[in-house]
């Protein structure tokens, strides 16, 4: 199902990257999105998705939220 919104976490490619998620490697996995905004070629989409969702648990984890975060993710930054 396609689904597209305008939060962060409301379109097909946040929920793929979201689900793609493991509790023993989330820090890993969020750090290397972020490091995808160094990268000097052009990012395709899913690698943009993954990228502005690191960012949202960042701003979570710093009381920030920028937009709610899905459950699943919710219960693996608990």
């Amino acid at each position: 199902m396609v689904v597209w919104g305008a939060q962060a976490f409301e379109n097909s490619h946040a929920e793929a990257w979201v689900e793609s998620l493991d509790e023993r490697r989330i820090e890993a996995q969020v750090r290397a999105a972020l490091e995808l905004a160094e990268q000097p070629a052009a990012l395709a989409l899913p690698q943009c998705v993954a990228l502005v969702c690191a960012a949202e648990i960042v701003a979570a984890r710093r009381g920030d939220p920028a937009a709610p975060l899905p459950d699943r993710l919710r219960r693996l930054l608990i």
